[in-house]
């Protein structure tokens, strides 16, 4: 029978006699350290009639289990002098007894040979390990018993308590500065937000995630949107939702744009000195719902896996949990500048920035707690990603769970479990042991765990094993020897060198976790990368003035003497000179002789040539020396730091050579385009199976166009669904959005394919029909732009033999020839049988021989496309066409239809570019391609692509005007249906290209394409100035007359809009009903949300949302609405204000991208566009008269600065005299073209020059002469243009020649960066104050237009009082 029974730890009344109660009744049972205590339990329990088959939760007996504990206890935890046998107890109250969060640690402290004692409440201090489930400060008693390991480090709630973290940030932040906070998103704390909430009513603006402290385990984690939301909350903190969420897309496990965080393992195995450590494994959380931001369901939104295990019913936490080499592996797929050293530094400052801020209150916290016990803290760091790659901390885990779902959560969580443990000096295991091995399948015999399932797959390697490393007179010596050659007084001080000998010992048993304090001078990245650095950043002083004590002080001096011991050996071996044109072998064989001697090889890619043999060029060097811009081979060098990098020669090993050439830049240079697909064709023929870890990574990027990533860039999104695993409904809803938003779109339907070898596209079957004749196309593959070889007429027969094989040596370009056959049925709608037509070669043959293979091949290929879509509606076939052909490539172009593609036998790439990534690339119209463009702008373009991979039954939809290109390394068959809209819908004739295209109906020639939206001929634009211009410079008008900026966004040649204080005003005075409205709303809101001078000023700024939110219906791009100008000089009330701007246009559903806020070009209006800089609100910072205001921008990261090259030239006419100039010689076009210059030259992409404000350099004769510095500047980023000059140059027709480009701008730079401190490019308010000063100029002109807008302002302020 099951018997009712307690037991509890007695006084043990012999070294062998325990004393355990039995249903009340002491029962005594007699053991000995070193018996099977388990099997002793098992007897007294089936002794005594008790139920021995109830178990606990991790399958354990329950009964026979207590009884071991209760033994265990007695014998080797209360016994504080018992050093042969160790005991670990877990402590945690009576409800955690049985708590599946021990299950990992429970296995891995019993193989490191410690014995379990009675889990509970109470400590006896005999204890080897003690493991806390919870998070206590200081006072908590069972510290004055403390003596064994523990990670117990005191008061934790420092950091994770939101309100705690959040005010030790705002306290550092009050003495850095922003640094201390641009990675939080903005958060109300509790107190504040409680105080607010009363008062506030109506939407929040935009999406918030409210979080309740009080409750645990995300039970308290909610969306909210309105003030509403926040009710029943009362100790809620509010956190503002971070926009744009990197997505993660898995299309194996049904995955599609999940939001994703990223926790990062932290321990600290001391607080003084601190020594802290990330481990490289990191837990990777995906969302169960694809994201959405107008989606509700907060499974969309949030990853806490709790959270989301607990509602929703489909959740598959094995599937939604990746690891660092998974999420890696995914990184570099994304051909959008997507760097994982950008974000890891990133991750490393926002760690070393929260441990600085919060260092004070743990240090004290530790300090009194426990003087003999030593205390580690087990911690993880939860972090998102934006789109821009962007890292932002979500709070800090301060109990990581070490629960287990199995699979790859229970293999990395046990990796990071195994490391803190030898870490904090528990013990390494013996990794030899076959038990070890059986239990950790990862470590048997192979170096990792992979998931192939997932793609790409799930993958955790061996970390490096911990060693048995402790602190001993041994680990002493040395760094006494170590301190004794560098002559260094440190070793005088015994207790200097305990703490050195003390942290080494940690070094060594480390594992798989890397050195954040103390701050490292060189580390290796997660994904292997060496030559990181935390010295570069500027931390080590932030650390030393905020955080750091005498203790740290000796660490920091010790890594620097390692370092600087170190490079003084290599120093002495160092190879200085560069070895040119290496083969592989070669190149391999000196790498190896670097990275054992403890160095690292330089190397670029020097040449590829035409049979895809690849040269390199390398040296051998330190880790620290730099490598990625060494002046050698096709620019962009990578250090190799491991004999698997170094093995270039291995025709299998396709990752390390192929993540050279990706490195380098030789995919950009079109003249290594015919090595490189041979190379590509050799590497692909040697991947055998789709189980290859670089399968995948070598199709993408040999498929795609290759182009140096590029962080500055916005990559183009591109919708993928599964349609084998989606409903018809959800492919048919899917297909009806893209074509609505006009966005690409694929389906991958390859896995559920009718298609077959039989089918009659195949080169098996196309060879039955061997004596037919086709026209076939040539093109040069190694040209990206217009163009075309050849076309003749030849047999099947002889194309499948020319094809992608060895006999293009025959034709004209020999291997770059790209030769494809083209059918269509497009004579059934233009009526034009011409065998020399690009577009339909094969009319004569399709239309004429109805019987012939060829048309019947054809036919079958439109019965393939009648199977593959059903789009009754909205679209009207216009025809079909299939392609055929090996190892081509066609250029980048566009189609002026709705364009659905059949992937129908082998495999192609679709390349889609970003529209608003190539609108200076100036497409012609004529012939659809980019002939006008230079190399420098298609490569610059090609950064932004995004390249798919299409498999038979694959579909991908390509709108109308939207550029891209498709390319083979073998053999492929497409279909192609080109669609119309009804004769109903309305054309649309503004695109963001930058040019407009018109049509109606279902009419079609060479000048003209449509799609929704207004007629306007493209005469209007091409061949003017103003499309010229459009073509190279992205144009905004500069106005806040509704009916004006209309008329112009009608053209297409408009894209944004600016305002400024004197349009507002105009607008507010002018008594047009439209604007009478706008301020009669303003001033609505204004009363509901505040009073008396607060309500006026609030009015003010709603006005000017109000004319911006009618803008922004008109053009496409943004709309500029400028901050009072009577805060040019205090930043903090600057940003108050923008932020309540963005807040406006967010509630009124405006995202914030669709916004630039404009801020004045003083010191304190450019530091608070750094700050909203980096809560994604895109400034402009207006009012820029002189150089130094432009790179303060810059360095600030501004989105676009508006220098105003007419006022410039007003100031220097009146200082010397002079009434006219030519353009050229205009000193305020020299000003502008100074700054772009400046900005190509270093690097600074990311801020758009935009000039507004022009004058005539030549003087009022001619009217034309009003566009002079326009001209002048043709070709700048941007420019703001009044409708007057928008006519002017509407009406000239001559030629526009360009006069800025990147690259001769970057020739023509001769100034220097311009900067206190080169390292950071960053310049203090002293040195911008004495630059400005000295400048008359631009303080004159500052001075002149801050009092003009404020003029303005105040008639405004008047006019919106007097309506009070």
């Amino acid at each position: 029978m099951l018997l009712r029974f307690f037991l509890f730890a007695a006084a043990a009344a012999a070294a062998d006699t325990v004393t355990v109660v039995v249903d009340d009744r002491p029962v005594s049972i007699q053991a000995w350290p070193g018996d099977d205590l388990r099997r002793i339990g098992e007897s007294f329990c089936g002794d005594r009639g008790i139920d021995i088959n109830v178990s606990l939760r991790d399958g354990r007996p329950r009964c026979a289990t207590l009884v071991a504990d209760e033994l265990a206890d007695a014998l080797y935890c209360q016994n504080r002098n018992n050093n042969d046998t160790r005991g670990f107890r877990f402590y945690h109250g009576a409800y955690y007894f049985d708590s599946e969060e021990y299950e990992l640690l429970r296995v891995l402290l019993l193989r490191l040979g410690l014995v379990e004692c009675l889990s509970g409440e109470r400590i006896t201090g005999g204890e080897a390990v003690v493991w806390l489930l919870g998070h206590f400060d200081e006072t908590a008693p069972f510290y004055a018993m403390l003596r064994g390991v523990s990670n117990a480090m005191p008061r934790p709630t420092e950091l994770g308590n939101k309100d705690a973290l959040y005010e030790h940030l705002e306290r550092l932040r009050d003495r850095v500065g922003d640094r201390a906070v641009r990675f939080a998103p903005r958060t109300w704390l509790s107190a504040a937000l409680e105080a607010e909430r009363h008062r506030r009513t109506g939407p929040l603006g935009g999406i918030w995630v409210r979080k309740d402290p009080q409750i645990e385990l995300g039970g308290g984690i909610e969306l909210a949107r309105h003030w509403s939301d926040l009710d029943g909350c009362e100790h809620c903190i509010l956190q503002r939702y971070v926009d744009r969420p990197m997505l993660l897309t898995d299309h194996k496990a049904g995955i599609f744009d999940a939001k994703f965080s990223v926790g990062v393992y932290l321990a600290v195995s001391s607080m003084a000195p601190l020594a802290a450590w990330m481990h490289r494994e990191m837990l990777v959380l995906l969302c169960s719902r694809p994201y959405d931001e107008r989606e509700t369901d907060k499974l969309a939104h949030l990853t806490n896996g709790l959270l989301n295990q607990r509602l929703a019913e489909d959740y598959d936490p094995a599937k939604r949990v990746w690891t660092t080499d998974r999420l890696l592996a995914h990184l570099k797929t994304l051909r959008s500048g997507v760097e994982w050293t950008d974000i890891e530094d990133q991750m490393r400052e926002i760690a070393a920035i929260v441990l600085t801020a919060a260092r004070a209150p743990l240090l004290e916290a530790s300090t009194k707690a426990a003087e003999e016990a030593p205390l580690f803290a087990h911690w993880r760091l939860d972090f998102l990603l934006d789109a821009d790659a962007r890292v932002w901390l979500l709070e800090v885990e301060i109990v990581p769970s070490a629960g287990t779902i199995g699979g790859v959560d229970e293999v990395l969580k046990t990796t990071v479990l195994r490391d803190v443990l030898a870490l904090a000096g528990v013990g390494a295991p013996d990794v030899s042991t076959d038990a070890y091995r059986q239990h950790y399948p990862w470590l048997r015999g192979e170096a990792c765990w992979v998931d192939e399932t997932a793609d790409p797959p799930n993958r955790v390697c061996a970390t490096p094993d911990p060693e048995e490393t402790a602190y001993d007179d041994e680990q002493r010596a040395d760094v006494m020897d170590i301190l004794a050659r560098a002559s260094d007084p440190l070793q005088h001080d015994p207790k200097a060198i305990d703490l050195i000998a003390a942290y080494e010992a940690a070094r060594g048993r480390a594992g798989g976790y890397r050195p954040l304090f103390p701050l490292p001078r060189s580390f290796r990245y997660f994904d292997g990368t060496e030559g990181g650095s935390m010295h570069k950043t500027g931390l080590p002083d932030l650390w030393r003035q905020e955080g750091a004590v005498a203790a740290d002080f000796v660490l920091d001096r010790w890594d620097h003497l390692k370092a600087r011991l170190l490079d003084d050996e290599i120093r002495e071996n160092a190879t200085r000179d560069w070895t040119d044109h290496l083969d592989l072998a070669a190149a391999s064989t000196l790498c190896d002789a670097c990275v054992d001697d403890a160095m690292v090889f330089c190397a670029t890619v020097g040449a590829v040539d035409a049979q895809g043999r690849v040269s390199v060029f390398g040296r051998c060097q330190r880790a620290r020396d730099e490598c990625a811009h060494a002046p050698r081979g096709l620019v962009d060098g990578v250090a190799l730091a491991s004999r698997e990098a170094c093995d270039l020669d291995n025709e299998k090993n396709i990752t390390a050579l192929l993540g050279l050439l990706d490195a380098s830049r030789a995919a950009t240079l079109y003249e290594h385009g015919a090595g490189l697909r041979a190379w590509c064709a050799s590497a692909l023929g040697n991947t055998t199976t789709a189980a290859d870890a670089s399968a995948s990574a070598l199709v993408r990027a040999c498929g795609s166009s290759g182009a140096t990533r590029d962080a500055s860039a916005t990559r183009v999104a591109v919708t993928t669904i599964d349609g084998c695993l989606a409903a018809s409904s959800s492919v048919s809803a899917a297909v009806e959005t893209a074509i609505r938003r006009n966005t690409p779109l694929v389906i991958h339907r390859a896995a559920c394919s009718s298609f077959s070898a039989n089918d009659p596209w195949t080169r098996a079957k196309l060879a039955e029909s061997s004596s037919a004749r086709v026209v076939t196309l040539a093109f040069d593959g190694t040209r990206d732009r217009s163009q075309q070889i050849f076309s003749g007429e030849i047999t099947l027969g002889d194309f499948l033999a020319l094809a992608g094989g060895d006999g293009t040596s025959q034709l004209p370009r020999g291997a770059n020839a790209s030769l494809y056959v083209l059918l269509t049925d497009r004579h059934k709608v233009d009526g034009v049988i011409d065998t020399s037509s690009l577009a339909n070669p094969n009319s004569a043959i399709v239309a004429t021989q109805r019987e012939g293979p060829v048309a019947k091949l054809h036919e079958a290929a439109v019965a393939a496309m009648d199977d593959a879509l059903d789009l009754d509606g909205a679209l009207e076939v216009a025809w079909t066409s299939l392609r055929l052909g090996a190892a081509y490539r066609y250029p980048t172009h566009v189609d002026c239809y709705e364009n659905f593609i059949a992937q129908l036998d082998g495999a192609k790439n679709l390349t889609f570019f970003a529209p608003e990534a190539i609108r200076e690339l100036r497409p012609d119209l004529a012939t659809k391609h980019w002939p006008r463009a230079d190399d420098f702008a298609l490569r610059r373009a090609a950064r932004t692509a995004e390249t798919v991979e299409l498999h038979p039954g694959d579909l991908a939809y390509v709108p109308l005007m939207w550029p891209h290109n498709v390319a083979t390394s073998a053999w492929s068959a497409t279909a192609n249906r080109y669609f119309w809209l009804r004769d109903t819908c309305v054309v649309v004739a503004r695109l963001s290209l930058g040019f407009v295209v018109v049509g109606s109906g279902r009419t079609w020639t060479s000048s003209f394409c449509w799609k929704r939206g207004a007629v306007v001929t493209a005469d209007e634009v091409a061949g003017t100035q103003l499309g010229d211009l459009a073509s190279m410079t992205t144009l905004s008008i500069d106005s806040g007359d509704l009916d004006v900026i209309a008329k112009w966004a009608s053209t297409g040649v408009i894209s944004d809009a600016t305002t400024n204080p004197l349009f507002v005003a105009q607008a507010g005075t002018s008594g047009d009903a439209r604007y009478v409205a706008f301020v009669d709303r303003a001033i609505a809101y204004a009363r509901e949300r505040a009073s008396g001078d607060d309500a006026v000023i609030l009015a003010m700024d709603r006005l000017a949302v109000e004319l911006g939110l009618e803008i922004v219906r008109i053009v496409p791009g943004y709309v500029s609405t400028e901050v009072d100008v009577r805060a040019s000089f205090d930043t903090a009330e600057t940003v108050r204000r923008a932020r309540r701007i963005i807040e406006m246009y967010e509630a009124e559903g405006v995202d914030r991208s669709r916004v630039l806020v404009k801020v004045a070009g003083t010191f304190e209006g450019i530091k608070a566009a750094e700050i909203l800089e980096a809560e994604g609100i895109a400034c402009n910072v207006t009012l820029v008269f002189g150089f130094v205001q432009a790179v303060l921008s810059a360095q600030a990261k501004a989105r676009l600065i508006s220098p105003f090259p007419g006022r410039v030239l007003d100031w220097w006419k009146l200082k010397d005299g002079f009434k006219t100039c030519e353009p050229d010689d205009d000193p305020g076009v020299l000003a502008v073209r100074r700054v772009y210059e400046y900005y190509k030259k270093h690097g600074h992409d990311r801020t758009i020059c935009m000039p507004a404000s022009w004058r005539p350099s030549r003087g009022n004769d001619d009217p034309r002469y009003a566009v002079d510095e326009i001209v002048a500047l043709a070709g700048v980023d941007r420019m703001t243009i009044p409708a007057p000059l928008l006519e002017i140059l509407a009406e000239e027709t001559g030629p526009l020649p360009r006069k800025l480009d990147p690259e001769t701008a970057k020739a023509n730079c001769k100034d220097d960066v311009l900067a206190d401190d080169e390292t950071n490019r960053a310049m203090s308010e002293s040195r911008f104050r004495l630059e400005l000063n000295a400048d008359v100029c631009a303080t004159t002109k500052l001075a002149e237009g801050i009092n003009a807008f404020i003029a303005e302002t105040l008639k405004l302020e008047a006019a919106i009082r007097a309506k009070f």
